[in-house]
């Protein structure tokens, strides 16, 4: 949701409605529970019957709301078209509806009032004469592709008269609506097309696409117009792993090489550099060739590892450490073992954790989703002294993107265990 100031309510049959105000989201995820009381007795109700075309069996919804929102109850209509419903005193606003159907929907605001009496309220249908226009059902990102493409899928509307829908023609909004298909009838229950988007959402904003499905008559001035929908594709593919990493050193300049992956969409890389004697977090450059030269500028202990950022902005996995000595650090080591808040977080596209380890230990290093459930294991193995860092680039042990949300990672090293929260962003 964009940030702003909501109201929040729930309602539920037999429970009365309940509204957290003026709740403001600014920039990170938000829990708000409502709890609902039970409605200890009914006042009256309202009963009645339902009418569509004598032919038509479908179920019919109907919704009533007090105009103060206190009561909020559905029904579905019997299999004789009846309906009723237990209900509080007071005024209330009538909608029903007919799912999956071409009767257009009810709305009566202060259509009855219950004052400790059962009110009889008939409802009745009108279905439009004119053909259906076909509906979009279907509009998500084609998954595990580099993006710029979404799946699209559409019922077929309802000719009636005119008999048959020949062709189809779909449309994308560009600056006007441009023609990107025709589509035979084929007399599929659903027809469906992979498109192209105006663009890929990348690290730095969502870039929408608009489609539109028109249905043809055999005369070319006749046609019947889907309404729009919209959505965005993403680039699902993560960057292989820079490898082959090697750093050389001369005076307080360090040389680092590394191979490049086979990706075609490699936009630049980022290294990372961690001092072992500071708590800090690692220091991030970038370069577009697989090369950079380290103008470090004075003595320590370092680590460094690279990863690749495509197009899109998806970073891989980092690559192999490689630690290089300027200097013997070992006066710098932590007193003690500690887990910092991962930085930067909320985060997206990556974030580093960083930890202290006063000795030698063997390190786990592993986040979980909400639920408990393991989604990365970042490290599992032996590690000498100092601080330490990982990078998570939000994806789980078989390299796919997770949703964003909250999310938990541990650390486990000889006999020592914290957890901590970050979130991700997207």
């Amino acid at each position: 949701m964009p940030n702003g100031v909501y109201d929040i309510g729930a309602g539920i049959n037999n429970y009365l409605a309940n509204y957290e105000y003026n709740v403001e989201l600014s920039g990170a995820d938000l829990n708000v529970d409502i709890t609902l009381e039970s409605v200890q007795q009914f006042d009256g109700g309202i009963a009645g019957l339902v009418n569509i075309n004598e032919d038509d069996n479908s179920t019919v919804w109907v919704n009533v709301f007090t105009n103060d929102y206190t009561y909020n109850a559905y029904v579905p209509s019997d299999e004789n078209g009846a309906y009723s419903l237990p209900l509080i005193n007071g005024t209330y606003n009538l909608f029903a509806w007919v799912p999956g159907s071409n009767y257009e929907s009810i709305y009566i605001p202060n259509a009855f009032t219950v004052e400790n009496n059962v009110v009889n309220y008939d409802i009745y249908f009108i279905e439009p004469a004119g053909p259906e226009s076909p509906t979009i059902v279907f509009l998500e990102d084609v998954l595990n592709d580099q993006g710029s493409q979404m799946d699209l899928a559409w019922t077929p509307g309802d000719p009636r008269e005119f008999e048959v829908f020949p062709q189809y023609s779909v449309w994308r909004q560009d600056e006007e609506w441009t023609l990107l298909a025709t589509v035979p009838y084929h007399g599929f229950d659903i027809y469906n097309m992979v498109v192209p988007t105006l663009g890929d959402s990348t690290d730095t904003g969502i870039v929408q696409s608009t489609f539109m499905v028109t249905a043809h008559t055999i005369d070319p001035n006749i046609f019947f117009d889907s309404e729009p929908m919209t959505g965005y594709s993403i680039d699902n593919i993560y960057p292989g792993i820079p490898d082959n990493l090697s750093a050389v050193f001369s005076g307080e300049d360090v040389q680092l090489d590394w191979s490049t992956p086979a990706d075609d969409d490699i936009s630049y890389y980022n290294i990372y550099r961690q001092d072992i004697g500071s708590s800090e977090p690692a220091i991030v450059f970038t370069s577009e060739e697989n090369t950079y030269t380290d103008e470090v500028g004075y003595l320590g202990d370092f680590e460094y590892w690279v990863t690749a950022v495509d197009l899109s902005g998806n970073e891989s996995d980092p690559s192999d450490v490689v630690a290089i000595a300027l200097s013997i650090a070992s006066d710098y080591l932590p007193d003690e073992f500690a887990l910092q808040q991962n930085y930067p977080n909320p985060f997206n596209p990556s974030t580093q954790i960083r930890y202290s380890l006063p000795v030698s230990s063997n390190v786990k290093v592993v986040v979980y989703n909400m639920l408990g459930s393991k989604v990365r294991t970042l490290y599992n193995g032996n590690q000498d002294a100092g601080y330490r860092s990982v990078m998570w680039n939000a994806t789980n042990d078989n390299g796919d993107p997770v949703a964003a949300g909250m999310y938990i990672y541990t650390i486990e090293a000889d006999g020592y265990f914290a957890s901590k929260k970050m979130i991700l962003l997207k």
